[in-house]
């Protein structure tokens, strides 16, 4: 998870600590975590392109936890964004009727914390 193989992780300094922090406790985890962004950063891109000058698009994202650690996808889109949005606004709403506890235990046994808020973020393209 050095970043080698894409650009995600050289676009967001979010994105980069986050990785740094997972590695020391899972390796395979970060891995996933900075391919999932690999992939995330190409889809903004090809949005970018679908929306017209000073167009907007809006984002429902949630800051998930992966080994514990809290993934700040909101922050972590922000800097992925800048190079085809400008940031225009961003809504926080309590998630009122998940499916899922707040809490679930993993294969630790430990009890572990889940999304109960989501961001709306409003960008516009550049």
């Amino acid at each position: 998870g050095n970043g080698a193989n894409g650009c995600a992780f050289q676009h967001s300094s979010v994105l980069r600590d986050v990785i740094a922090t997972l590695e020391k406790k899972d390796e395979e985890r970060a891995q996933d975590v900075e391919s999932f962004f690999n992939d995330f950063e190409r889809c903004l891109e090809m949005i970018s392109r679908g929306v017209k000058k000073d167009g907007i698009a809006v984002f429902v994202t949630g800051n998930r936890f992966v080994r514990h650690i809290k993934i700040p996808m909101d922050e972590i889109m922000d800097e992925l964004s800048e190079k085809w949005f400008t940031h225009d606004s961003v809504h926080y709403r309590i998630i009122h009727w998940k499916r899922i506890p707040s809490k679930v235990r993993q294969a630790t046994a430990k009890p572990v914390k889940t999304m109960d808020e989501e961001t709306i973020t409003v960008l516009k393209r550049k």
